[in-house]
């Protein structure tokens, strides 16, 4: 006996990130979470199953168009909200505190953390996995501790993990966080 289809194909789409699911129940539900550069929606349909709403905001309308496959419930339920845009600072498309959370795995553009801060609610929460630094990817990567520099005036750290990825002469790192807005 195999697994029902719905999962099969959910797992098609790629797993959750696992230290993402063990945070997410520290996000508030009063309003969605924003997942950023959200791709295929692995990340966003997990949430959804946990009960959240989600804005799936990514810029490949044919990867956003997957999830009417893997989460059509979800997505006719109002638990994911697709949208199309290529999040960048002249193009934000949110307005003021109006997410619970702001979720950003594999994608960072550190000009948009001025506009995330401004997105989330009070005491809202900001979730960061950054690639891992496999191959030369690594090039993309913050040097060690930025993202802890650029996030402690406004935020307290729930969870800061940094490691070397890349030669050490780079002084590259990837970096999963968790940080609460201040108020």
């Amino acid at each position: 006996m195999g697994f029902p289809r719905r999962i099969t194909e959910r797992a098609q789409a790629g797993p959750a990130s696992g230290l993402l699911m063990r945070w997410a129940d520290n996000f508030g539900r009063e309003r969605p979470v924003l997942d950023a550069g959200c791709g295929t929606g692995r990340n966003a349909m997990a949430l959804a199953g946990r009960g959240f709403r989600i804005v799936c905001a990514d810029k490949d309308r044919e990867r956003l168009g997957r999830m009417e496959k893997f989460a059509p419930d979800e997505l006719h339920g109002g638990r994911l909200m697709p949208v199309c845009t290529d999040l960048t600072a002249s193009r934000w498309p949110f307005g003021a505190a109006c997410f619970s959370a702001v979720v950003c795995v594999h994608f960072l553009d550190l000009a948009l953390l001025p506009l995330i801060r401004s997105s989330l609610c009070e005491r809202g929460h900001l979730y960061i996995e950054t690639i891992g630094g496999q191959g030369e990817n690594h090039r993309d990567l913050p040097p060690a501790g930025m993202l802890r520099r650029l996030l402690a005036p406004n935020y307290d750290f729930v969870f800061y993990e940094e490691r070397r990825a890349g030669p050490e002469r780079h002084g590259k790192r990837a970096v999963k966080l968790l940080a609460q807005k201040r108020l």
